[in-house]
């Protein structure tokens, strides 16, 4: 069984609000699944530590 690891990143894309979702994104085997997580924030509001 592979290890599984996460990450915290935001949508490139912008929404109708000009948002950008905040996502999870889980890793096991080299494959990606993305959840979003209900909040969405401004890009400048982001720390880029996590991005």
């Amino acid at each position: 069984m592979a290890l599984i690891t996460f990450n915290v990143e935001i949508d490139p894309k912008e929404n109708k609000l000009g948002l950008h979702e905040i996502r999870v994104r889980l890793t096991q085997a080299r494959k990606h699944k993305r959840f979003n997580v209900g909040y969405a924030i401004k890009k400048t509001e982001w720390n880029s530590i996590f991005y």
